[in-house]
């Protein structure tokens, strides 16, 4: 169990996990894909439904499987790989895509894919996609369908979903419901023949929104321009910036519209700026934030700003998957890299923002800055903003709370003057 769940939370009502460390993840392997797999509990308050850990030598073949109505992202850590989407028997034209560490590999929803190559990685999808559907059932969210039956072990192979089969997992892969066996098949043979006279039709209605420099990707995408949005998206294509509000340097991916995610933004940050640039609180109304330690180590501190909440202040390292709860005040420091990520939309069918800026922010506190330039880029107490994946474009909206408060308990709730049948 993780040092930090056993000092007690402070806010009860305030349900769920802060930090989920590396050591509480659950070690397995999944014979589908013979990938080794460290799977974090995430619950059903959790926007994320499943992530994991995965590392692959690449020494057997991926089976190939789909996410139905949500989309899948991978993240590189280390080595390098490919992946193929579309199968025989789907309507998919078939896409490649190379990738190697720090790219963002993005499997869009419904589409049958496999992953091959010696690499380790990130992977994981929300509850709720962009359009507001639930990836399963709140026990069981993460879907899987298994497109063929590779050869196996026999040992290995008993515990193999057959071709067809639409599983829904728990976030630790341990137990599954089963919709059955079920045909893979999209559409009629027949109609397949017509499938790039459609394909056609889509490329010269839908505007293109090219997310990543890669040429060669977006032409490769460009082969089913029905489905939305990149299929990759290379670290370059996340020029490093400078953060004032947390005196981070980081690095924002670009998604679109029809992403499931909101923002992936990585960061790194300084022990030795804490002292003249601390982090403003903030908080990110109806939506969890994550924030996955790549190096480092530091501590994030939830409450302050706020009387409503009590402080809490927890320490993480590398590995950990620190979690923000919606709506609590956070700010962090200390010598650390991170992923920070949050969800379109939230586990409780609540989109925070619009499409275009579903990133929200509400400020609570202005910390002091060294330059008039870091001091002006800072909001004021009070600022509730909406931004863009990238945090280039931002909205500020009148602020929806005039102030945070304790109901004054020194005041009699019912005053027995008035209510003589009050109970006291």
């Amino acid at each position: 169990m993780h040092q930090n769940l056993s000092q007690g939370q402070k806010n009860p009502r305030v349900p769920g996990a802060r930090i989920i460390g590396r050591a509480d993840a659950w070690h397995g392997y999944d014979a589908a894909t013979a990938t080794d797999r460290l799977s974090y509990p995430v619950t059903e308050v959790n926007d994320l439904a499943v992530f994991q850990e995965v590392s692959s030598t690449g020494t057997q073949g991926w089976t190939i499987q789909s996410h139905p109505n949500v989309t899948a992202y991978l993240y590189i850590l280390d080595g390098r790989g490919s992946i193929e989407l579309g199968a025989t028997g789907s309507v998919f034209i078939g896409e490649s895509y190379d990738f190697g560490p720090e790219d963002l590999v993005i499997v869009p929803r419904d589409i049958p894919y496999r992953i091959s190559g010696s690499w380790s990685g990130l992977f994981f999808h929300y509850r709720t996609s962009a359009f507001g559907r639930s990836s399963g059932p709140n026990r069981f969210p993460h879907p899987v369908r298994t497109w063929d039956a590779p050869e196996r072990p026999a040992e290995e192979a008993s515990v193999l979903a057959p071709a067809g089969t639409l599983r829904y997992l728990d976030p630790l892969g341990l137990t599954a419901q089963e919709g059955g066996p079920a045909a893979c098949e999209l559409v009629l043979p027949r109609l397949r023949d017509s499938g790039r006279d459609a394909a056609e039709l889509y490329a010269a209605l839908t505007p293109d929104d090219r997310l990543t420099a890669d040429a060669a990707a977006s032409g490769m995408a460009g082969r089913n321009p029905s489905v939305l949005g990149s299929r990759i998206v290379r670290r370059t294509d996340a020029p490093d910036v400078y953060n004032a509000n947390a005196g981070n340097r980081q690095w924002s991916y670009p998604l679109s519209w029809v992403d499931d995610m909101a923002i992936f933004i990585g960061s790194k940050h300084l022990a030795s700026s804490d002292e003249e640039r601390p982090f403003d609180s903030h908080s990110h109304p109806h939506i969890e934030e994550y924030k996955y330690i790549l190096a480092g180590s530091g501590t994030i501190s939830f409450g302050v700003g706020d009387d409503t909440f009590e402080t809490e202040t927890y320490a993480f390292t590398q590995g950990d998957l620190v979690i923000t709860p919606r709506g609590i005040p956070h700010y962090d420091g200390g010598d650390f890299m991170a992923l920070n990520f949050h969800a379109k939309t939230s586990t409780f069918g609540v989109a925070p923002g619009t499409p275009r800026t579903p990133h929200p922010a509400y400020v609570y506190t202005k910390p002091p800055r060294p330059t008039p330039e870091e001091e002006a880029a800072l909001n004021e107490p009070g600022t509730l903003l909406l931004m863009d994946s990238r945090e280039e474009l931002l909205l500020y909206l009148p602020n929806p709370i005039l102030r945070t408060g304790r109901h004054p308990t020194e005041m009699t709730w019912l005053r027995p003057d008035l209510f003589e049948d009050a109970q006291q």
